[in-house]
């Protein structure tokens, strides 16, 4: 959920570049995870004895999500084409 907010963070930032260069961003921008708790946790408001002690911070992708400004789609790990580098593959 960390890396998510962090990647969230990082998407807002390069939209504001691309925009600022004139180009014309389409809403929402899709983000593939494969984590499906990082992805519960950004598309709920639920707040309970196990996420109480998550920064705030990082709850900001979840108005993302809600502003439609990115939208998260799950993709299994094996076509997650970002991890290619940080699997083993033994």
């Amino acid at each position: 959920y960390v890396a998510l907010s962090e990647l969230s963070d990082e998407v807002l930032f390069l939209i504001q570049i691309v925009k600022f260069m004139g180009v014309k961003v389409e809403y929402p921008i899709v983000i593939e995870v494969d984590d499906a708790g990082a992805i519960f946790l950004a598309n709920n408001k639920a707040l309970g004895q196990r996420t109480k002690h998550i920064d705030t911070h990082y709850h900001l992708t979840r108005e993302y999500v809600e502003d439609e400004i990115i939208k998260i789609r799950y993709v299994k790990t094996d076509d997650n084409t970002s991890d290619v580098m940080t699997k083993n593959d033994a």
